[in-house]
């Protein structure tokens, strides 16, 4: 069952979060992961603003090759953009995170499903999911062996701020 956070300020668990991602070419499924560096919730009433900062150098697949490919220029560039940004707000269970997820530079608006908020003495932790244009970052050419869609699912522990 999907909770409303308790109002207040979280931090997001960098060691305790993932985001997985699958992304489709050539007829064959490409799942990877990705870390999340930083971020924060804020509850204030009825709505919740979420910002978080993704470790875009941390993408991983099960190839090597492939992880340097997508970290270099063509794709995300990791040298020259380190970071994936996502800000959003969430106006609690049965709404969608309504985001801005700016990739290279460029910003484009995404929506998250929030699929599930538990609460805890100790915190909360989140799962969500999200359909992804490609073509929506400059990230790799429009056509090749990557596909258009790339669904993503995030997993994250939320921590009472200090």
């Amino acid at each position: 069952m999907t909770a409303a956070l308790a109002a207040g300020q979280y931090t997001l668990a960098p060691q305790r979060c993932i985001v997985r991602f699958t992304a489709r070419g050539f007829g064959l499924r490409v799942p990877g992961e990705m870390s999340v560096r930083s971020g924060e919730v804020r509850v204030d009433g009825a709505s919740t603003v979420v910002t978080a900062v993704l470790d875009a150098a941390s993408f991983r697949t099960r190839s090597a090759r492939r992880d340097r490919d997508v970290r270099s220029a063509r794709f995300l560039d990791t040298d020259q953009h380190p970071d994936i940004l996502l800000m959003g707000r969430w106006d609690g269970p049965g709404t969608a995170l309504r985001a801005t997820l700016t990739v290279k530079g460029v910003a484009a608006p995404v929506d998250i499903e929030v699929v599930d908020v538990q609460r805890s003495p100790h915190g909360a932790r989140a799962a969500a999911r999200a359909r992804l244009d490609r073509r929506a970052f400059p990230v790799g050419p429009v056509r090749g062996p990557v596909g258009r869609w790339v669904d993503v699912e995030l997993d994250v522990a939320l921590l009472p701020a200090p």
